[in-house]
């Protein structure tokens, strides 16, 4: 019995101290914060024309871009090599549309330039509907300074509510694990 006794306080102990220090840095709080602090940003850019280049086989595409976090939209003309259509044709076998561009991997759609005037040697050649597309740009990863700045915040919270986690996750322990 005595031993039984022993076996039962030291798994309370082990649980205890395990669930003492487990709180303390699991922090639900301090968690969601940090993964908050880094992410994926990117602008949009919608296109009304389209223009052919009388020197090289480059197209341009005229549209507005429309930046994260700023209500004014920018015009622009979107510049495409044709060391990028090569790439959308080969992977479409078929003429290369607007979202055939705009499914280009990443990489391929960092050589697409922008410029605020259309370069010299360019034509009209169609209009697209407005709304109708959209390429993603500007793709990136940005730091949000505000959750960065919330971080201690989060932690002390952390910490302050330790003791009332504890006893809920010692409660919950020793249900789960058949203790009585």
């Amino acid at each position: 019995m005595r031993k039984i006794k022993e076996n039962v306080s030291l798994k309370l102990a082990t649980w205890l101290v395990v669930f003492l220090f487990g709180s303390m840095f699991t922090g639900c709080f301090t968690s969601q914060t940090a993964q908050s602090i880094t992410g994926y940003r990117s602008d949009a850019f919608y296109p009304f024309a389209i223009y052919r280049s009388n020197i090289d086989s480059s197209l341009a595409i005229e549209g507005d871009i429309s930046k994260r976090g700023e209500r004014k939209n920018v015009h622009s003309f979107l510049i495409i090599p044709e060391k990028v259509l090569i790439e959308a044709h080969l992977k479409t076998k078929k003429d290369v549309s607007i979202e055939d561009i705009a499914s280009l991997s990443p990489q391929s759609r960092k050589q697409l330039g922008l410029r605020k005037k259309l370069p010299h040697g360019f034509e009209k050649v169609a209009d697209v509907s407005k709304g109708k597309s959209r390429i993603t740009i500007n793709e990136r990863n940005a730091v949000n300074v505000d959750s960065l700045f919330l971080l201690p915040f989060a932690f002390t919270f952390d910490a302050a509510t330790a003791p009332v986690q504890i006893p809920l996750l010692i409660g919950l322990s020793i249900g789960l694990s058949g203790i009585n």
